[in-house]
């Protein structure tokens, strides 16, 4: 798929490739259980502490 199709997408790719964050890591320390699987909760709270720019329309977006 092109890039224009996901520009959301795009916007964080970019700001996790500036800000070399590893978010599979980051979720992964906030996955309790170690299934693979965070609450909804848990997911916003994690996102919003790796301090990229998304406000929280954009977190309901990525999640659904």
């Amino acid at each position: 798929a092109a890039s224009s199709d996901y520009p959301l997408r795009d916007v964080y790719k970019r700001q996790v490739y500036k800000r070399r964050i590893s978010i599979y890591e980051w979720l992964k320390d906030h996955d309790k259980l170690n299934c693979g699987r965070l609450p909804k909760e848990t997911f916003k709270r994690a996102i919003n502490l790796t301090n990229l720019e998304m406000d929280t329309d954009e977190v309901e977006l990525i999640m659904d």
